[in-house]
């Protein structure tokens, strides 16, 4: 009797945390091996998270949330970059924020990072 291949379950992940993927042919599994799907038994060994104890969670929310804060900022900051002097200006004017009409991009990159 044939053995049957497909379909066939391949992981993107590790043991703890993973995705699984339903590949229907040769080629649909080539290209879902390039992108780092391993069968099952293969997965990398994921590491366990440590448990808070309970008198530490509040202090361990406050740390994740300012690391957050970080992160959306350095996140603005380069969503802001991709922006045009005339699109900052608009948005500095929308927010009548005082700006020079020959001010430089960073200028005004930062101007409205300060009005955030």
């Amino acid at each position: 009797m044939e053995e049957i291949e497909y379909p066939k379950a391949l992981y993107l992940g590790d043991t703890i945390t993973h995705e699984m993927v339903i590949v229907q042919n040769e080629d649909e599994e080539a290209q879902a091996r390039e992108h780092d799907a391993v069968d099952f038994g293969d997965l990398p060994e994921g590491e366990a998270i440590e448990p808070v104890a309970n008198d530490e969670l509040p202090e361990a929310y406050a740390s994740a949330m300012a690391r957050i804060a970080e992160l959306e900022t350095e996140v603005r900051g380069y969503q802001l970059k991709d922006m045009q002097a005339d699109e900052l200006k608009a948005i500095l004017t929308e927010r009548k924020i005082e700006f020079g009409s020959r001010d430089s991009k960073d200028t005004l990159l930062n101007l409205v990072i300060e009005s955030e």
